[in-house]
């Protein structure tokens, strides 16, 4: 089984569509979390269908994947809406 890690490109492939490319926020599982829009609600993802992005993939990615999920600090950051955020300093884990 592939471990995936906080920030790792992937793509979700079920092999019926385009695959799309995403960044990961957590894996637990079966279940991989991922963030495939410019906004930062991560999608809980079968982990059937997910893989690593090859770099072809990666290089086509939006680089606003997550919004600020992934950069040090969000400028948009509430703690009474933003439930789970790497940015609650409370729940800031990587991984």
């Amino acid at each position: 089984m592939i471990e995936y890690g906080y920030g790792d490109y992937v793509a979700y492939d079920p092999g019926w569509k385009e695959p799309e490319i995403g960044r990961v926020t957590r894996a637990r599982g079966d279940v991989v979390f991922v963030c495939y829009s410019d906004g930062c609600t991560a999608a809980a993802t079968p982990r059937a269908y997910v893989r690593p992005a090859t770099a072809a993939e990666t290089a086509r990615a939006s680089e606003r994947l997550g919004y600020h999920r992934f950069d040090d600090a969000c400028p948009q950051y509430d703690p009474e809406c933003c439930f789970g955020c790497i940015h609650d300093d409370s729940r800031r884990q990587v991984g």
